[in-house]
């Protein structure tokens, strides 16, 4: 079973664990009614890093991308995300996911855990030679922080805080991470 990167710190810090799509992921900490308290008062950081996420990039990759899901990823521009959905060959639905423009013909796909393979999978096989298909769930990790209290915390930790649907590119302890609004 896959494990988030941050296990080890979930333990020490007394998570109680659970299967969530396949990976093993905290459930809670004291309980149920006081986090949902401090996310509803204050903030609560979610560890996340069961959602898919794949890079694509290369000459073609903007092509490929408007060949694989339902909005036109050019009405943004790098720095932007798009809600969308990927589409299979019938055109129907196989998951709602977040396109991240991280830079002319980079970006990022944002697919829901259990999907991440039947989204990235015809990704790859539609893609030319120019365009490179690379997991990162394994090398990343990705946090939600959610609450009142989640802007100021933002910019006090990484100094930034991106907009509704943007991206930015930041450092937390000498190491670069994207920021999502």
């Amino acid at each position: 079973m896959p494990v988030t990167p941050l296990l080890a710190i979930h333990e020490d810090l007394g998570a109680r664990l659970t299967d969530f799509g396949g990976w093993q992921m905290p459930l809670q900490y004291d309980g149920v009614i006081s986090e949902h308290m401090a996310v509803r008062n204050k903030a609560g950081v979610f560890d996340i890093s069961h959602l898919g996420r794949f890079a694509v990039s290369g000459r073609g990759s903007t092509d490929l991308l408007r060949s694989q899901l339902c909005n036109d990823i050019t009405k943004i521009g790098p720095g932007r995300a798009q809600y969308t959905m990927a589409l299979n060959s019938d055109g129907g639905v196989v998951d709602d996911v977040i396109s991240w423009c991280i830079g002319e013909d980079q970006y990022w796909i944002i697919p829901n855990g259990v999907n991440s393979n039947k989204v990235m999978n015809p990704f790859i096989s539609a893609a030319p030679d120019s365009v490179n298909i690379t997991e990162m769930r394994e090398g990343t990790v990705l946090l939600a922080i959610q609450g009142p209290s989640s802007t100021a915390i933002l910019k006090e930790v990484l100094g930034l805080v991106p907009k509704r649907f943007r991206v930015e590119k930041g450092e937390f302890g000498g190491v670069p991470c994207w920021v999502a609004g």
